[in-house]
């Protein structure tokens, strides 16, 4: 179990482990569900995170290319149309 405090003021989110955590890994677990809710991830898919046979990555492809223009391009690539070449990478990874 887990507690979160979403501070506004300051635009933070911290998590603190309670008495009835017993999984040590969840810190990390957390830390990686509030990187993907950051990035409007949306809160089902977020929370599949926390599972054990479940991680995620982050790509950056800013750094691959040197034009913003591409950059733009390739995102959308990657996302697709309505966010298909998203789902299709998600049911293939299942």
């Amino acid at each position: 179990e887990l507690k979160g405090d979403l501070n506004l003021v300051e635009g933070s989110m911290t998590v603190k482990t309670t008495r009835k955590t017993w999984d040590p890994f969840i810190i990390v677990k957390a830390r990686d569900m509030l990187k993907l809710l950051s990035r409007s991830v949306p809160l089902p898919q977020a929370k599949k995170v926390l599972e054990d046979d479940t991680h995620c990555d982050i790509l950056r492809i800013s750094g691959m290319v040197r034009s913003k223009e591409r950059f733009v391009k390739r995102r959308q690539r990657l996302v697709g149309p309505n966010g298909s070449t998203l789902k299709a990478i998600e049911l293939l990874t299942q």
